[in-house]
């Protein structure tokens, strides 16, 4: 909605990391997050993908910031409060709680807002399902035979009580 002002409850945010920040980063950790003249506390889920946002895209899941995606890394800022701000507001993203006379840096990072979520029922509206974040998941067994050419028996691939049907033709 151009320059106007809206209550926000949830941001999209490219993130930049701020080099002197040593401080764990891991997601579903709470950070002040400064967004215009306020600061609340939120929860960050870190996703990699393309270098532009856009609900188009799909992105990979992270449990820590990803150092290695460079301008590819984004984060879900799930606020406690809602907040005023404008679109593509400058976000800073903190650990306010470290104590002030350590010498370290309690800025973590930086970045601009990529979508605002101004319904308060943001994670139950449909705009959540816009947000296409994946989990890669593996699991590991040992080929045992194979039957035919297009069928092997596989042990330690699954529980004794699983529906291996859920798999099949996948």
């Amino acid at each position: 909605t151009g320059s106007a002002v809206q209550t926000v409850h949830a941001l999209v945010v490219d993130l930049h990391k701020v080099p002197y920040y040593r401080g764990a980063v891991t997601g579903k950790t709470k950070y002040h997050v400064s967004v215009g003249h306020e600061t609340v506390l939120g929860r960050l889920t870190f996703f990699s993908g393309e270098r532009e946002f856009s609900f188009a895209n799909r992105y990979s899941f992270e449990e820590t910031f990803p150092e290695d995606v460079g301008d590819g890394g984004f984060a879900l800022l799930e606020l406690e409060n809602s907040v005023q701000c404008v679109a593509r507001s400058m976000v800073i993203i903190s650990r306010l709680d470290i104590d002030i006379n350590s010498p370290t840096c309690r800025l973590a990072f930086w970045g601009r807002i990529q979508h605002a979520y101004t319904s308060p029922i943001y994670a139950t509206d449909d705009g959540m399902s816009e947000l296409k974040i994946y989990k890669t998941k593996e699991r590991e067994g040992v080929v045992e035979r194979m039957n035919d050419s297009h069928t092997v028996i596989v042990k330690e691939l699954f529980k004794k009580e699983t529906d291996i049907d859920l798999f099949c033709n996948l």
